[in-house]
């Protein structure tokens, strides 16, 4: 496992808040006095470094991923689905009613056979994101991280020395470890159409940025359940942060150690 030196730590910080603050989003295109619309630090664990393969060449500039996450529909167990889903996926708050708010035609039973084929058609439309860095869904992520892990104990309790359930806590283990120092803070948590409601909603600027995305219809199929329509997240329009070339040596050190960050080695 690879550790930062705090030299390290704070120069890469000082080049994140630099290319945050350079990007921001969408800023600039609601504020024509040029300045952004958010002000946000985001860590090494919001903005990944690329692949170190064919980066070596000093006199090129790199682009920083923007990694994010959505709560999923389902959060009763923690299985590790919601790692694996951090560019796109069925949000909870993205239900029905929502879907209409942002502009979606949901008024057909999906329960039908022309519902179903209304459902299938329907494009993508783009809205306005509000992300949340370090805010109250990444601490829902977190915590649900914590009880599975006092799940997964408590039944190694009940069956000690078992090889299947030490090794179930310590999968949870390694979970809750990367929510704690990994993965990244920043959750999808809301959309909408009107970027001046979005921004009375969400006064912070230091936290909540709003940025466009799309968003697309989805029809769930559940046994034993009816047909439900459903919102998913396809993605935020600005997926990437650039490095100007003159702040590029103070990333070098990270791209000559490690593959893409946020895995730990």
């Amino acid at each position: 496992m690879i550790k930062w030196s705090s030299r390290y730590t704070l120069a890469m910080g000082i080049a994140l808040i630099i290319s945050t603050n350079a990007v921001v989003l969408i800023g600039a295109q609601y504020n024509r006095s040029g300045e952004p619309d958010a002000s946000v630090t985001l860590t090494e664990r919001e903005l990944a470094l690329p692949y170190s393969y064919g980066f070596g060449r000093e006199n090129s500039g790199l682009s920083l991923r923007l990694v994010w996450s959505v709560m999923t529909k389902d959060q009763k167990t923690y299985n590790g689905i919601y790692n694996f889903m951090r560019y796109r996926g069925s949000a909870g708050w993205l239900d029905k009613n929502k879907l209409a708010t942002l502009g979606f035609d949901v008024t057909d039973d999906p329960d039908t056979l022309g519902g179903k084929r209304h459902y299938q058609k329907v494009l993508p439309r783009e809205v306005l994101f509000v992300l949340e860095y370090d805010g109250e869904a990444y601490q829902q992520m977190l915590n649900q991280a914590k009880q599975h892990l006092q799940e997964e104990e408590a039944l190694l309790s009940g069956n000690p020395g078992k090889k299947e359930f030490v090794d179930r806590v310590k999968d949870a283990q390694r979970e809750l470890y990367r929510e704690q120092q990994v993965y990244s803070r920043l959750f999808i948590i809301d959309a909408g159409t009107d970027h001046g409601d979005l921004r009375e909603k969400y006064t912070d600027r230091s936290r909540y940025m709003i940025a466009r995305g799309q968003v697309r219809i989805m029809l769930e199929n559940r046994t034993g359940q009816k047909p439900y329509v459903t919102g998913y997240v396809e993605g935020v329009s600005i997926q990437d942060v650039n490095v100007p070339l003159a702040y590029r040596h103070i990333l070098d050190p990270f791209l000559a150690s490690r593959s893409p960050l946020g895995n730990d080695s």
